[in-house]
C-alpha cells in the first residue's frame, strides 16, 4: 500500500515535533538567560521589589498589573521575557493561576502605556503549580512579536483571576535608572490601565529574540533530513 509524501510529513511531525509551536508557557528556572539578548537589566538591590498581585475580593478590587520598558536599536522578534523573583515570594495560590503578558508601544521610557489600555500583542500561560525557590520566572512566547528598530515597547504582566493572597514580588534595580541605557520606567496600575504610577526604579529582566539563523538553520536541516529517511524507508518498504 503506498504511503503518499504528505503522510510521511505528517507522520513526521507527530513524531519530531516538527513545524509545530510551541505553547505559550511559563517557567521557574536558575538559569539567567545569556543568548539572544534584546535587552537586560541584571543589577539587582537588596531590597528593591515591587508586587504584581490580584486578591481582592472582586477580580478588579486589588488587582495591579506590573511593567517596564526597553528600547531596541534594530528590527527584531521579542521571544522570551524573563524576569528576576524576589526572595522567593511566590504566593500558592499564584502556582496554577493563568498570567498575561502583553507588549505596549511607549513615547519615551519614562512614559506610561497609552490610556485606554490597548495592548500591541498579548498572551497567555499557566504558572507551573510548583515553586522550588527558584531566582528566575520566563515567559515563552507562542509566537514571537516583530519589534521596530529604534523603538520604545513596554511589558506588561497580569493575573487573569483573583484568589486570596495571589502574587509575585520581583526584583527591581537602583531608583534613578529609568530612561537610561534602553532601560524604561517600571509602572503599574491598579485599575485596569485607566491610570499608571511610574518609578524609575527599573524592573530587573531580559528580554530575548527568536534564536540566531544558524541555529533555526541547523533545526530544519536536521528535520528535513529525518522527514527524507522516513519517506526513502516507506518508498522501500513499498516496493518490496
Amino acid at each position: 500500500m503506498k504511503i503518499t509524501l504528505l503522510k510521511t510529513i505528517i507522520l513526521a511531525v507527530s513524531v519530531f515535533g516538527i513545524a509545530s509551536s510551541p505553547a505559550a508557557t511559563i517557567l521557574f528556572t536558575d538559569t539567567l538567560p545569556t543568548s539572544d539578548v534584546i535587552r537586560s537589566n541584571t543589577v539587582t538591590t537588596p531590597t528593591g521589589n515591587i508586587q504584581l498581585r490580584n486578591y481582592g475580593s472582586t477580580p478588579t478590587s486589588n488587582n495591579r498589573w506590573v511593567g517596564f520598558g526597553f528600547s531596541t536599536t534594530s528590527a527584531v522578534s521579542l521571544d522570551k521575557i524573563t524576569l528576576f523573583i524576589y526572595s522567593d515570594q511566590v504566593t500558592a495560590t499564584a502556582l496554577g493561576a493563568n498570567m498575561t503578558i502583553s507588549i505596549v508601544s511607549l513615547a519615551s521610557l519614562t512614559a506610561s502605556p497609552s490610556s485606554p489600555f490597548s495592548p500591541l500583542y498579548s498572551e497567555s500561560a499557566v504558572v507551573p503549580i510548583t515553586y522550588g525557590n527558584e531566582n528566575y520566572m520566563t515567559f515563552n512566547l507562542e509566537n514571537s512579536y516583530s519589534l521596530a528598530a529604534g523603538g520604545n515597547y513596554g511589558i506588561i504582566l497580569s493575573f487573569d483571576s483573583n484568589a486570596t493572597n495571589r502574587a509575585i514580588n520581583f526584583t527591581q534595580a537602583t531608583s534613578g535608572t529609568g530612561g537610561q541605557s534602553g532601560i524604561g520606567d517600571t509602572f503599574y496600575t491598579a485599575d485596569q490601565g485607566a491610570t499608571y504610577t511610574n518609578n524609575t526604579s527599573t524592573l530587573n529582566f531580559v528580554a530575548q529574540s527568536v534564536p540566531e539563523p544558524s541555529t533555526t538553520a541547523l533545526l530544519a536541516l536536521v528535520g528535513g533530513a529525518a522527514i527524507a529517511g522516513i519517506y526513502r524507508s516507506r518508498r522501500r518498504s513499498a516496493a518490496v
